[in-house]
């Protein structure tokens, strides 16, 4: 059974994919996306996915950017943070945190498979507009860099 110590660490995105109950699969922020995941030993994390390749603004400020630069920024970019704790085979995200103001004060429940430097972390089936998804997240663990 995977524990809260084995979590602990910085792990890189492999790949992103969702699947829907009529068998159609995407890739949320492309079949390259990007991604970090931390765990720390005191109970935090903090998740960071992106689009490969984003767009710089062209006024070079966040503050003064076009709507549309904007909003581009919004969907090639998501991230959340909070406290967690794992309950058997699930990973409770407590977030705090998130660029989705409608995940602030909820837990986001992952089922986890934790093997080595492999951690797959799956949402339990969501009902969309688009139809009964589940997401998988698959990750490697970072190495440091040798010196």
């Amino acid at each position: 059974m995977t524990t809260a110590a084995d979590l602990v660490g910085s792990w890189h995105l492999e790949r992103w994919e969702t699947r829907y109950d009529d068998g159609r699969v995407i890739h949320p922020m492309g079949a390259d996306a990007q991604g970090l995941l931390f765990y720390s030993a005191d109970g935090y994390m903090a998740a960071i996915l992106y689009r490969n390749a984003r767009a710089p603004f062209t006024t070079g400020e966040a503050l003064t950017a076009g709507v549309e630069e904007k909003v581009g920024g919004w969907d090639s970019y998501f991230s959340y943070a909070g406290r967690y704790t794992v309950v058997g085979d699930n990973v409770h995200h407590m977030v705090e945190v998130s660029q989705y103001p409608n995940w602030v004060g909820t837990t986001q429940i992952r089922v986890m498979s934790c093997r080595g430097d492999e951690l797959s972390l799956t949402t339990l089936p969501q009902t969309t507009r688009r139809g009964v998804q589940t997401s998988e997240l698959r990750w490697r663990r970072t190495r440091a860099a040798v010196r």
